[in-house]
């Protein structure tokens, strides 16, 4: 699965975990328009981002903020798209970060 062929817009951020050599994980409950294109396929996916040049920028942005009171999960993202240095993500109430890195990012659907 290719990161750029998805639709994350109205995606929730569910959980997102360091891991170790720079490497981010995001876990996102997809948005109704993403699961009804896949239909048979999961409503969950898990997106690792590797060998991520500006690890502190990125760490910061998602572990050194205090996100708002929702109903359900950590944020809505807004966009994800493809960068020269490797990929922009922009959530509704943080903003947008950069994320550098030659490294495709791995993405997994979770069956369900």
């Amino acid at each position: 699965m290719i990161l750029e062929d998805l639709d994350l817009h109205g995606a929730i951020l569910e959980r997102v975990g360091a891991r170790p050599r720079s490497e981010l994980q995001l876990d996102i409950s997809l948005p109704k328009q993403a699961v009804q294109a896949m239909p048979g396929e999961g409503r969950t996916l898990t997106i690792r981002f590797g060998a991520i040049q500006n690890y502190a920028n990125v760490e910061r942005f998602f572990f050194g903020y205090r996100p708002k009171e929702r109903k359900a999960g950590i944020d809505r993202i807004l966009e994800t798209k493809r960068t020269r240095v490797g990929w922009s993500i922009e959530l509704e109430d943080r903003g947008r970060v950069a994320i550098k890195t030659s490294k495709a990012p791995i993405v997994e659907l979770a069956a369900g």
